[in-house]
């Protein structure tokens, strides 16, 4: 999903007090009463705003449809976290009498450790959700060497697996590996070598930082790289079914760049041209008795080429399969 400029979303004439803050992330959360006391409850979850409104004198609403007073999509899916500030500032709901905004000094800051993403509209946000193989990741990163020559690449877990053993952290310079680090690390594009290693010589980074010493940083994570020697048998034998599932790891590459950058969205344009021919979105629901192709489903997550090979090679071959309700579905993906 691209977010590339800020989201229309309509306006909302609500004044808000005694907000506390943030209470929780994942969703995000927040509580509060208008001046004639009607509970407000305000909730950020796979990118959709809802804010709930009582009655009034109520000691809390119950956030279901009965009291939704506003629902808007902002964000990109499965996200979860954002600033009060940023909602005041898309809706013009005000909090305490006042409409806030997110500065781009605050945001710097909070970027990180928040997971916010700029809704401003200085910056697009990209993610693309996959379920990706070793294979699949590594042709990604192979298609972007070849495009734009040496990469530097920080792998992430490595670094925390550094944190968590009391390690002091190290120098954090880029590497530029032959073979991408799996699980989850940074792809970055473009940089000046000089300016590099004057940057990574003292230890931890902001992520903005190091999006402006690069054209572009894609950011990467796979949940469980499954080896294909470890394919699994699913146990449908009562039913005299022979299926073999490639059991699939979850993951996504996202970046955000500054839209006014040429060179960003130029590099940005390389990416998802590559993505495009890397994965494919398109996947099939089968009978596993007739053999029936009961559904075609575009959209969701992207598979990686070599899923799709797989599952192409053999008629009893899926990425998931199994019993649901009375009937045996096998779920594969397929070529467009």
């Amino acid at each position: 999903m691209l977010i590339d400029g800020r989201p229309d979303v309509p306006q909302f004439d609500l004044d808000v007090l005694g907000c506390p803050g943030n209470m929780s992330s994942h969703p995000t959360q927040y509580e509060g009463r208008t001046a004639d006391r009607r509970p407000v409850y305000i909730r950020y979850r796979n990118g959709w705003l809802s804010i709930h409104v009582g009655e009034i004198g109520a000691p809390d609403v119950s956030g279901g449809d009965d009291d939704l007073a506003y629902r808007a999509r902002i964000g990109p899916p499965f996200h979860g976290r954002i600033a009060l500030e940023q909602i005041s500032d898309l809706t013009g709901v005000r909090f305490d009498g006042r409409r806030l905004a997110l500065s781009e000094e605050a945001y710097r800051a909070r970027q990180e450790r928040e997971g916010l993403v700029d809704f401003s509209g200085r910056r697009a946000h990209w993610t693309r959700s996959l379920h990706p193989t070793a294979a699949g990741m590594q042709s990604v990163y192979e298609s972007l060497r070849a495009r734009f020559g040496r990469l530097a690449v920080l792998d992430l877990a490595a670094w925390y697996r550094s944190l968590h053993a009391g390690q002091a952290p190290l120098p954090f310079l880029p590497a530029r590996p032959r073979d991408l680090p799996l699980h989850s690390g940074l792809i970055c594009i473009g940089g000046d070598d000089a300016r590099l290693e004057t940057a990574f010589t003292g230890g931890h980074v902001p992520a903005t930082t190091i999006q402006d010493l690069f054209d572009l940083v894609v950011g990467y994570h796979c949940s469980e790289i499954v080896d294909p020697r470890k394919l699994w048998k699913v146990p449908l034998d009562a039913a005299g079914l022979d299926v073999t599932a490639w059991p699939h790891s979850t993951g996504y590459l996202a970046t955000n760049f500054l839209r006014d950058r040429p060179e960003s969205r130029t590099a940005f344009e390389s990416l998802r041209e590559i993505a495009n021919r890397s994965f494919v979105n398109l996947y099939e629901r089968v009978d596993l008795l007739t053999g029936t192709v009961l559904e075609r489903h575009q959209g969701g997550k992207w598979f990686s080429n070599d899923l799709v090979a797989w599952c192409a090679a053999a008629p009893n071959r899926f990425t998931q399969a199994g019993k649901y309700g009375d009937d045996y579905i096998g779920f594969r993906p397929v070529a467009s």
